[in-house]
């Protein structure tokens, strides 16, 4: 019967065959068909790196001398620590919006538990929160800009938890603002937009929010952009 070993998708994993006999046996490895991440070290353990989901089966290890074969096998198992994406990480509401979606796709060993926060609250499934099965998060009814904010998807198992933030924002489309942007505000990512401008050249001031991490300064098609003075 194989030994069963169990590694962690990510790591490195060493499979020992312990080989005794006189004189002292050669030893090979029959790994899985298309495992490439491999090779022996000098004690002919078999050596994995960054053991993936396909990797996991039967590892053979033959020992040969001149009075004989003998073989041993692992079955190696391989488990997955929470992954999570959101394809779509910034939603625009405008004011014709009355629904709107926020994807999640959550992967990990079984049992996984996947929870909704809306800017760290919970999300309740109710008559405005439909989570459906594939994990994609439906607000409907949108109506205040208390629907705004911080969508998170935390996917969690038995070998720790992961998560993903997608931000829902008020488009307010076009705004002009005067020379220092004082009529105006504009959400967008995770930062308050202090200024819209359409042309070429001059400056926009942005306002951290929340727990954001703090805006850097930088200059694209001529605009310069800084954190608020």
């Amino acid at each position: 019967m194989p030994s069963v070993i169990t590694a962690v998708a990510g790591e490195t994993k060493i499979i020992h065959c312990n080989a005794v006999g006189e004189p002292k046996p050669t030893t090979s490895w029959s790994p899985p068909p298309n495992v490439n991440n491999i090779y022996e070290n000098k004690d002919k353990d078999l050596v994995m790196i960054n053991v993936e989901k396909k990797d996991q089966g039967p590892y053979q290890c033959t020992a040969t001398n001149v009075f004989g074969t003998d073989t041993f096998t692992v079955l190696l198992q391989v488990k997955e620590s929470p992954v999570v994406k959101i394809k779509t990480k910034h939603i625009a509401v405008g004011k014709s919006t009355t629904n709107f979606g926020i994807d999640c796709e959550a992967t990990g060993e079984s049992p996984l538990n996947v929870q909704w926060y809306h800017n760290g609250a919970p999300v309740v499934k109710d008559g405005k929160h439909i989570i459906l099965p594939d994990r994609t998060l439906l607000v409907l009814g949108v109506s205040s800009p208390n629907d705004l904010g911080n969508y998170m998807c935390v996917a969690s198992n038995n070998l720790g938890s992961a998560n993903r933030t997608a931000v829902v924002y008020e488009d307010k489309g076009t705004v002009t603002c005067d020379s220092v942007f004082l009529p105006c505000e504009l959400m967008c990512g995770s930062g308050v937009h202090s200024g819209v401008i359409k042309t070429r050249g001059g400056e926009v001031i942005w306002e951290n929010a929340a727990a954001s991490p703090p805006y850097l300064a930088s200059t694209r098609n001529g605009i310069s952009s800084s954190a608020l003075r």
